[in-house]
């Protein structure tokens, strides 16, 4: 994980110096800058998309409610009590 911190961090700084040195030419650095951002920005969120996928993907199956459990439906007797923290005495 900190391995792709420090390649975004690289890459950022590569980023806005591509847009420093093209804004030198024509002088807008404002939408260049603005530009540069929203294309950090973009790759970003695709990365983002791409990794909550993958965890989708690669995350534990949940199990499935045994039998016995199904019979009772979806709450057992046990879960119709009130729970309470021990602590909170009033």
């Amino acid at each position: 994980m900190k391995a792709m911190s420090l390649v975004f961090t690289l890459s950022m700084v590569d980023i806005f110096a591509q847009a420093k040195l093209l804004a030198s030419l024509h002088g807008d650095y404002l939408l260049t800058f603005a530009i540069a951002a929203g294309v950090y920005w973009g790759i970003c969120v695709a990365f983002q998309a791409l990794f909550r996928g993958a965890e989708r993907v690669l995350s534990a199956p949940r199990s499935s409610p045994s039998r016995s459990d199904a019979s009772l439906g979806s709450r057992s007797a046990s879960s119709n009590l009130p729970t309470s923290h021990p602590r909170s005495r009033t």
